[in-house]
């Protein structure tokens, strides 16, 4: 039988509830651990490659203009050890456009989406996308392409509705793919000392149940100062062993309870 990596999508509509970071945080992880990971970066912004040092490039949206006919070494650059990265850049919004006008010529979004990437399935253990804040088709391709999605969210009433709009799209996408589901609704941001913080996460999981993970991201400034030395949390840590500690244990934590 032919290789399939597993793909996973961190999607959100909702900005700031860390979906670059645990993106990068989980690819990181599993490269560590041995898998072969592709992360594609699907923002125009390119923050995947920002956080892990590098200048962003035009990969993803290259790749999505030319239906995957377009040389990986000019896309995917191998960015840590077992880590490669499909960076996001200014070609997406053109990306974008081809998508829209896929059914123009009768092919549908998400099969043309299935058609540019599904080469890299035998090529890496796992993918990981970034997807950015929006519900445009683009995003809703992605979905219909992954095997499964990871929800982020902070511990705010109005992050919610983000997780709401995901699952609501999930019936539509199990009719193409029966195997599709949530893989973790995450908690991010979560700063146990405030009521409000735990109030949610109690609402979250009376409305989701198992779906929401045992693992909460903690509010940690050491992600913000990783991040200002292009470093992962694995990579970096700080004088008191604290922060870099903490984010670490959240991180192996949730990495467990996905793959």
């Amino acid at each position: 039988m032919e290789k399939k990596a597993k793909r996973f999508l961190v999607a959100n509509r909702k900005g700031g509830v860390l979906k670059t970071s645990i993106a990068v945080h989980l690819a990181d992880n599993q490269a560590r651990a041995g898998k072969k990971v592709l992360l594609i970066d699907t923002d125009s912004q390119g923050n995947c490659a920002s956080r892990l040092g590098f200048e962003t490039w035009d990969g993803f949206g290259m790749a999505l203009i030319t239906g995957g006919d377009y040389p990986d070494e000019k896309i995917i650059k191998e960015v840590r050890p077992n880590l490669f990265l499909m960076a996001g850049g200014d070609k997406t919004a053109a990306g974008k456009s081809v998508l829209a006008g896929a059914a123009v010529t009768g092919e549908s979004s998400e099969g043309y989406v299935e058609k540019a990437f599904s080469k890299y399935d035998k090529d890496y253990d796992l993918i990981i996308m970034d997807a950015g804040p929006s519900w445009d088709v683009m995003n809703v391709s992605l979905m219909f392409w992954a095997d499964r999605v990871i929800v982020p969210t902070s511990t705010e009433p109005d992050s919610i509705e983000g997780v709401v709009r995901v699952a609501a799209l999930v019936p539509a996408v199990k009719k193409h793919n029966p195997e599709f589901g949530i893989a973790k609704i995450v908690p991010t941001r979560f700063d146990s000392r405030k009521t409000s913080a735990n109030e949610f996460a109690a609402a979250l999981r009376r409305s989701f149940g198992n779906l929401v993970s045992d693992t909460v991201i903690r509010l940690n400034e050491g992600f913000v100062r990783a991040q200002r030395e292009d470093k992962t949390i694995y990579e970096w840590s700080d004088p008191k062993g604290v922060q870099h500690k903490k984010g670490r244990e959240d991180f192996d934590s949730l990495a467990k309870e996905i793959f």
